[in-house]
């Protein structure tokens, strides 16, 4: 399995989105500033929380380290025994300490994984994913502080699944938002799915997302492809700030041998916010 870890750089303070932030900002506004390049050795919390890196006993493997001026994840879990129903998860993460960006453009890929799926028939598939998401605002639906209903969140998701019919090399790119429809948000609904396309293993690749109030839609951009986006309807009651990049490895469930489990390893890098 590859583990070694991409050295492409991109340079620069501050890049524009082009077409992506055209008449929504003003080519000022739009100009995005430097976040984080991981030019130091450890992870700063004045820019960054941590979360629980999937307190399972089915993760068995975590890494989370700065290395060659990337932040490296890699994350392994192995599915249960009991039954054939569901996957075990786990996941590594780190939020952004300093939330609220309207924008945002950073480097990642997977650099490797290993998927092991359940023979069973009816069985879910192992999967990989890796996410930026930004938790964008409630709807107005949440009946208490502790209640997640009506949150709307959006994500550039990388994913690949053990049943994939996808050459092994190739990861697939996706701009996802979601509605919470319960109040531990267990259930959500999808409001929009997009296809940004196949990106190689191994290779680092540049995105963008940006979350025009103008137009009440999400626009997503992978290198210099056309950006696409999802709009939506449902009112903007409470602006929410949460961001976070997280891996997530889920092993199917399964009572026949091999054990299922799910291995990946990713990067992320060269991260540019825009606050409004």
């Amino acid at each position: 399995m590859e583990r070694a870890l991409a050295t492409r750089r991109h340079t620069g303070l501050a890049v524009l989105f082009g077409l992506l932030l055209s008449g929504a900002l003003t080519p000022a506004a739009a100009q995005l500033a430097l976040y984080e390049d991981w030019s130091t050795d450890r992870i700063a919390p004045e820019r960054w929380r941590v979360f629980s890196l999937g307190a399972s006993a089915s993760v068995y493997e975590v890494v989370r380290q700065i290395a060659d001026g990337h932040l490296h994840h890699l994350l392994r879990v192995y599915g249960g025994a009991q039954d054939d129903l569901g996957t075990q998860a786990g996941t590594n993460a780190v939020g952004f300490a300093q939330g609220g960006f309207t924008a945002v453009q950073w480097d990642t890929a997977v650099h490797g994984y290993l998927l092991q799926g359940c023979p069973t028939p009816g069985a879910q598939p192992s999967a990989l994913q890796v996410d930026l998401r930004m938790q964008l605002f409630n709807d107005g639906s949440r009946l208490g502080p502790d209640d997640v209903t009506g949150t709307v969140d959006t994500r550039v998701r990388l994913v690949r699944r053990s049943d994939s019919g996808d050459p092994p090399e190739v990861v697939q790119a996706i701009g996802l938002m979601t509605r919470c429809n319960v109040p531990d948000c267990s259930t959500r609904d999808v409001l929009g799915e997009v296809g940004l396309g196949p990106v190689l293993v191994g290779q680092p690749n540049t995105f963008q997302m940006f979350w025009d109030t103008f137009r009440s839609r999400v626009d997503f951009q992978k290198n210099a492809e056309p950006p696409v986006h999802i709009g939506y309807s449902v009112p903007v009651v409470a602006t929410l700030s949460a961001r976070t990049w997280q891996v997530v490895a889920l092993a199917a469930n399964c009572t026949a041998s091999p054990r299922p489990f799910a291995e990946v390893s990713a990067t992320l890098d060269n991260i540019l916010v825009f606050f409004p």
